[in-house]
């Protein structure tokens, strides 16, 4: 039931951790990808990996904001033989503080240039991807997926991270009414809203803020870790499969226990 033979899957932000963890588990299990993402040398190493499964990937460099990529996308589904799964993955978060300082921070110090560009990543983008390949989503007899990628961030307040969690909630309810309004027609679309994930900017985040390392880092979640970017691509790939096939709208947090602290 986790058979993906013979799909076409676009993965965004396909060169990052959880982005390539989500091309080798779909490549593993029979799908040929379209992946996306900023860098040509990351993209470049995930594809070497999908060939390895004998599957094919199409590689596109470019950013998810830009309208032109999200039509890029679509044509390249058409080269492909259309589409059946998008993953929309690409999104910054608290590692994006190391690359665009007072990207996470409280609302009062936020520029308005930042909180348009923390937005315009993590809604918009996926948004006009979402936009340019539902028609053709729509046009899969045997069904089609969407699932964002969110975060916990996303379920409740939390310092200093306004404007990433104002639009990872905003992403929660586009998912929900994208899956009223496309349920009707076979279209499936679900969300994965993952705690913290270990990837290499996480990591320099972290140190950052533990310098002395231990267990500290983790105090917050009941399994005591942060989530291995496979463990998160695993629940976003049963989502986009069919022994998910009566979810719908669901919003799924893959957080070790954090959110369901009280």
């Amino acid at each position: 039931m986790l058979d993906f033979e013979g799909r076409i899957a676009v993965v965004t932000g396909a060169g990052g951790g959880l982005g390539a963890a989500l091309c080798r588990q779909l490549a593993a299990r029979g799908a040929t990808i379209v992946g996306v993402g900023r860098t040509g040398r990351k993209l470049d190493e995930i594809s070497s990996v999908v060939h390895q499964f004998g599957r094919q990937m199409y590689t596109i460099v470019g950013d998810i904001t830009d309208p032109a990529v999200a039509e890029h996308v679509g044509q390249t589904c058409d080269r492909a033989g259309g589409v059946d799964l998008l993953i929309n993955n690409a999104a910054v978060g608290y590692s994006y503080e190391q690359v665009r300082p007072g990207s996470m921070t409280a609302l009062t110090a936020h520029s308005a240039e930042l909180w348009r560009e923390v937005i315009e990543i993590n809604l918009n983008g996926p948004a006009a991807i979402t936009r340019s390949l539902v028609p053709r989503l729509l046009r899969r007899e045997r069904g089609a997926n969407i699932v964002f990628i969110s975060s916990i961030l996303s379920l409740g307040g939390h310092t200093n991270a306004h404007a990433y969690s104002a639009a990872k909630a905003a992403v929660n309810n586009l998912v929900q009414s994208l899956a009223v309004t496309y349920g009707p027609n076979g279209l499936r679309t679900n969300c994965v809203a993952p705690g913290l994930i270990e990837t290499e900017m996480v990591e320099t985040v972290l140190n950052k803020q533990f310098p002395t390392g231990g267990e500290s880092r983790f105090a917050y979640c009941p399994l005591g870790r942060a989530a291995q970017p496979e463990e998160i691509a695993s629940a976003a790939v049963f989502l986009a499969s069919s022994a998910a096939s009566y979810i719908n709208g669901a919003i799924l947090a893959v957080d070790g226990g954090t959110s369901a602290k009280a």
